[in-house]
């Protein structure tokens, strides 16, 4: 299975830190890139980003994996609701996030 978040550190790090997708090091490319790959299809994933406070930013971070999956050339997916993680709290939703492609 694929645990997925992205990673508020670089590879190589050895830090395990958890950040909304799109959002880290792997960004929406590196996402795009796995969702997209036949290989994987059948491949159980689970989501581990951070929750905000009352859960709602799975929902975010889902919808953006399924716009990501769908391999659409030029897209802009604008997910309203989510900030990069601050200090302290790590997930927070205020604010929006954009993730291009072109």
């Amino acid at each position: 299975a694929f645990h997925l978040n992205d990673s508020l550190k670089p590879c190589g790090s050895k830090v395990d830190r958890h950040a909304h997708i799109g959002q880290g090091t792997i960004g929406c490319e590196g996402f795009a890139c796995l969702m997209q790959d036949s290989r994987f299809v059948e491949v159980p994933m689970v989501l581990e980003t951070p929750k905000g406070d009352h859960g709602e930013m799975d929902r975010v971070n889902l919808d953006l994996l399924r716009t990501l999956a769908t391999g659409e050339a030029g897209f802009r997916a604008r997910i309203a609701g989510l900030s990069p993680p601050s200090p302290g709290r790590g997930n927070s939703p205020a604010g929006s996030a954009v993730c291009a492609m072109d």
